[in-house]
């Protein structure tokens, strides 16, 4: 069973472009770790500071090595974080409720 994590980040005013200029780096890098199985940024339509950030990764661990990694030190904790007027993650279990059937050739 996977783990989600939604971070919800709602930047200071002025800037939302500076943030979003480590976007690309940031799934870029995320998405070759090999516990993550999913990585997308969204952005609130209503309000152009709020981003909600999906990530799925294959176990808790895997959700710690990413926060632990040179990338994600350098792009959020030194570059994002230091730009944001809220911080908040929700942490979920993933179900698995589609499981395909096996195909015997």
């Amino acid at each position: 069973m996977s783990i989600v994590l939604v971070v919800y980040w709602r930047v200071r005013i002025g800037y939302e472009v500076h943030v979003a200029h480590f976007f690309g780096p940031l799934v870029h890098a995320a998405l070759k770790e090999p516990g993550c199985l999913n990585y997308n940024i969204t952005r609130s339509r209503g309000n152009k500071r709020i981003f909600v950030i999906l990530q799925e990764f294959t176990d808790l661990e895997a959700a710690r090595d990413h926060q632990l990694s040179s990338h994600y030190k350098y792009l959020v904790e030194d570059h994002i974080l230091p730009h944001l007027e809220e911080n908040r993650t929700d942490v979920l279990d993933g179900l698995d409720i589609y499981q395909p059937e096996k195909v015997l050739v």
